[in-house]
């Protein structure tokens, strides 16, 4: 009879790890495990057929539930625009690069991705995610210039983020990273602008070298003249004194010549005595 139990036991105990087995779903860190086919309510109150995982393990409920793997892995996306028109009416072409992902949260839209993308491959959420980005793209540059696109690059491309991010997400994707990384047009319109700036640029910096240069100059003639000045002065200062040296020679010579008739007097006046 013990033997029974034993035998019992070990065969519930093998039919329990087979059905664990079975049923066993581990979930990688980089997917969503999503069990559908059973009622359960969020957050809001709303009632859907699915529960998910994200990262662990968890039991499918045999018959009731199936089980399907949403990667969240993320999706590089090359963006190409030719002739896309801007707020100059002038065409322009466009390199950009963008990184979605399939959102991994409530809070990020993951009910609109399970909507949308459960049971799908990454090639859809590629297409559908570019055919989004390329319309906030067209729309962003239809507001600007083609000088402002092209020389604020990181505010053209927050702009398109910030647009696209919006769109994205009620679609249950989240936008990583968006950069523009080539503008050019092919009327070479840019590039007239840019040979009109650097003309520009050289124009002004000869301006204000030939205005250094003539300032330059007008100091260099102020110190002339002002020493030309203080040397006629200086020589003025010397004829005068030289006048008064010579006036006060002609003085002294006279009071000597006046003394020394006065003294030559006295002696004939004193012989004749």
């Amino acid at each position: 009879m013990l033997g029974v139990w034993i035998a019992a036991a070990a065969i519930s105990i093998l039919i329990i790890l087979a059905f664990i087995k079975a049923n066993l779903r581990i979930c990688h860190p980089n997917e969503i495990l999503v069990f559908s086919g059973k009622k359960r309510k969020l957050k809001d109150g709303t009632v859907v057929g699915y529960r998910y995982i994200k990262g662990g393990r968890g039991l499918k409920i045999p018959i009731v539930e199936s089980v399907t793997r949403l990667p969240l892995t993320t999706v590089p996306i090359e963006l190409e625009l030719s002739g896309a028109l801007t707020n100059g009416i002038i065409p322009v072409n466009i390199q950009a690069m963008a990184n979605v992902k399939i959102a991994g949260s409530e809070e990020e839209g993951l009910s609109n991705a399970l909507e949308r993308f459960l049971g799908r491959n990454l090639n859809d959420v590629s297409q559908i995610a570019r055919e989004n980005l390329e319309g906030s793209l067209r729309g962003v540059l239809a507001t600007l210039t083609p000088e402002e696109a092209n020389s604020k690059r990181l505010e053209f491309a927050e702009k398109v983020a910030t647009e696209a991010r919006a769109d994205l997400q009620k679609l249950g994707l989240v936008l990583d990273t968006f950069k523009i990384q080539h503008l050019s047009d092919s009327e070479g319109y840019l590039d007239a602008i840019g040979r009109k700036k650097n003309a520009e640029v050289i124009k002004e910096a000869k301006i204000v070298e030939a205005n250094a240069e003539a300032e330059a100059r007008q100091v260099a003639a102020e110190a002339k003249k002002k020493g030309s000045v203080a040397e006629s002065e200086a020589e003025m200062n010397i004829v005068e004194a030289d006048n008064k040296l010579q006036v006060l020679r002609a003085d002294l010579a006279a009071d000597t010549n006046r003394a020394e008739a006065k003294a030559s007097v006295a002696r004939e006046i004193a012989k004749v005595e």
